[in-house]
């Protein structure tokens, strides 16, 4: 006996309907939140959050988890921290920020000695999200300049001085760029070395930040032999600072900063080399 057939209206199917309109809403309501930082920001757009920031939640996976959390962030922070909601590497895309080419080196801030010249580039976009950060905008580097007065007397001015062992480049004929460039240019006066001797009165404390520099040696009553040579010479062959015997001048150091001092010119020797232990040249 054959039964009748159950059309899409009949009593057993009326009853299904609400069981399934149920279980839908609670599959609903149930189902986590995947696409968090995506679709987690203002009018539904892309939640992506600079810095640290612990407002800058969703609900979803976390990355790298394969367990579903309450709450994931979306801001740069959570790249460190490791609770980064599944979806922030596509949704907030990391931007390194970008700046332009260098400018040119400026010219030196003095006329005459050790100056200062700097370049410098801008920024043209900010970092974004978990984006590399901007690098210096300013760099900066030593400068000779050499427009000084050609009547300007030895003494006068500050001693510019350095170790002797950085007289190696400038007694080695292939390594003397400055005299080479003179030579080329028919400018080069080839003035015969001399040294000066001074008897150190005092020095600061910052000659001593660096224990295994001969500034550190340098103390009350050290005797010091200068040597003047090429290109330190001006015009008329002499160095700027080698002062006048018994009267004190001052000094300062320049591959060590800050580390300056005062002493007294005791004699000067006319074509010699600096040869006492504690030898300096003039720049």
């Amino acid at each position: 006996m054959s039964h009748p057939s159950q059309g899409p209206l009949s009593p057993k199917n009326e009853t299904m309907i609400p069981l399934l309109l149920i279980c839908l809403v609670w599959s609903h309501l149930l189902s986590p939140v995947i696409a968090s930082c995506r679709d987690g920001g203002q009018f539904g757009g892309p939640l992506c959050c600079q810095g640290k920031d612990i407002n800058c939640v969703a609900e979803g996976y976390r990355v790298n988890s394969p367990y579903y959390h309450e709450t994931c962030f979306c801001d740069k922070a959570c790249v460190d921290n490791g609770d980064c909601c599944s979806d922030y590497e596509s949704a907030c895309p990391a931007v390194d920020c970008e700046v332009s080419s260098w400018s040119y080196w400026s010219g030196c801030s003095v006329l005459c000695g050790i100056g200062v010249s700097e370049r410098r580039r801008y920024k043209i976009k900010d970092p974004e999200n978990a984006g590399e950060q901007c690098p210096p905008f300013r760099q900066m580097r030593a400068c000779l300049a050499s427009f000084c007065e050609s009547n300007e007397i030895p003494a006068n001015g500050i001693a510019l001085v350095l170790p002797y062992s950085y007289n190696a480049r400038r007694d080695d004929p292939d390594l003397n760029l400055m005299k080479n460039f003179l030579i080329s240019l028919g400018q080069y006066k080839p003035f015969d070395s001399y040294c000066v001797y001074f008897k150190v009165t005092g020095r600061n404390k910052s000659c001593r930040s660096n224990r295994s520099s001969v500034w550190a040696n340098f103390k009350k009553g050290t005797l010091v032999c200068v040597e003047c040579n090429q290109p330190a010479f001006n015009d008329e062959g002499r160095c700027r600072g080698e002062g006048e015997e018994g009267k004190r001048t001052r000094w300062s150091s320049v591959d060590q900063p800050k580390c300056r001092g005062r002493w007294v010119q005791t004699s000067v020797q006319a074509k010699c080399k600096c040869n006492t232990g504690s030898d300096l040249i003039f720049v």
